[in-house]
């Protein structure tokens, strides 16, 4: 399996300054310096430049407003951290750069879902924080026209929740993003899960604990690695899953979508039950793009229940690897293989 060296030097490095961030004073004098302030909902544009300390906002009772922009201009090691009552955005919704954290209910109504604009993003999830979108995708790596090197991590925390209940939920639409994953609640109800988006960027997701749901109002539901892009999917634990009553007519999930580079799925631990789908591993897409590539692991204390796995589905050059290194592989069904259209067979 490829690591995630290639992309951690950009998306993964601050996983410790996540775990650990710092307190701070009371009452800043700017709206620049570190403190506690109480946030009302103006400005809606509450991004800093120069950040000397984070800073706490305190949300006193529930706020609707219209955009909601956190974060900051220019690079940071501070954080903005918001706590409290609960705040509904119905306008454009943007982390645009620099370092947020939610540990109160922000729910995004708007229909512009955007984490990481304008340079490297973390948003942060924890102490029971939340965020539901509504309306429209959530895009975790999103490029604006005149900032082409921005990146965005997703962080979870037990206790937290991200709910997509409309669109998906993508790590490395126009940039690359990142989801990380360490407790918590991930729901994504009438969407799909995915790495790779609109401009083919690399993508990765690591689960180490918690629960993802994935719903039942897509055809699709979990596509990693689409397009011409890395995919990475690492789970070392919690469970990844969905319960329809009935499998899919079409695949329902794909590793290895279309001419992706290369795409990684590794379990070796936590469970990935898929008990009633099918899943294609190494995939063409509708335009019969040939090449794709996956490689699909068990190892450790992983486990894997799945209806059908399907692999290395059509298109020339396809390639699909099965290492059975360890772990627990359950088919409820059967096992099939489709190799048709001259594509490379499995092993």
């Amino acid at each position: 399996m490829k690591t995630p060296s290639a992309i951690a030097s950009t998306l993964l490095a601050a996983v410790a300054a996540v775990v650990a961030l710092p307190q701070v004073a009371n009452a800043a004098a700017s709206s620049n310096e570190g403190g506690e302030y109480t946030y009302t909902g103006s400005p809606n544009d509450n991004r800093t430049t120069g950040q000397t300390g984070d800073q706490i906002y305190t949300v006193s009772s529930p706020i609707s407003i219209g955009n909601f922009w956190p974060g900051q201009n220019d690079s940071s090691p501070y954080w903005q951290i918001y706590k409290g009552a609960a705040i509904t955005a119905s306008g454009n919704c943007r982390v645009m750069m620099g370092n947020v954290v939610f540990e109160n209910a922000v729910k995004w109504t708007g229909t512009e879902n955007h984490i990481g604009l304008i340079g490297p993003t973390k948003l942060v999830l924890r102490n029971g924080g939340s965020l539901t979108t509504t309306k429209e995708h959530l895009r975790i790596g999103q490029k604006h026209n005149d900032y082409p090197t921005s990146t965005a991590t997703l962080f979870m925390e037990e206790p937290s929740m991200l709910s997509v209940n409309v669109g998906n939920a993508i790590a490395g639409n126009d940039r690359p993003g990142a989801i990380w994953m360490d407790g918590g609640t991930l729901a994504v109800s009438n969407g799909v899960f995915k790495t790779g988006g609109t401009a083919s960027q690399d993508g990765y997701i690591r689960i180490n604990g918690g629960v993802v749901s994935l719903g039942a109002g897509n055809a699709d539901f979990f596509s990693i690695g689409s397009g011409d892009n890395y995919g990475s999917l690492h789970i070392s634990g919690g469970t990844v899953s969905t319960r329809r009553t009935a499998a899919a007519a079409n695949p329902y999930g794909h590793f290895g979508v279309g001419s992706s580079k290369a795409t990684d799925i590794y379990i070796d631990g936590g469970c990935l039950d898929f008990w009633n789908e099918r899943l294609d591993i190494g995939y063409w897409n509708s335009s019969g793009v040939s090449g794709s590539r996956a490689t699909f692991t068990v190892d450790g204390d992983g486990r894997v229940v799945m209806y059908l796995p399907i692999m290395g589905r059509s298109g020339s050059g396809n390639k699909s690897t099965v290492n059975l290194n360890g772990g627990r592989f359950e088919l409820t069904r059967f096992f099939f293989h489709l190799r048709q259209h001259g594509q490379q067979p499995w092993r």
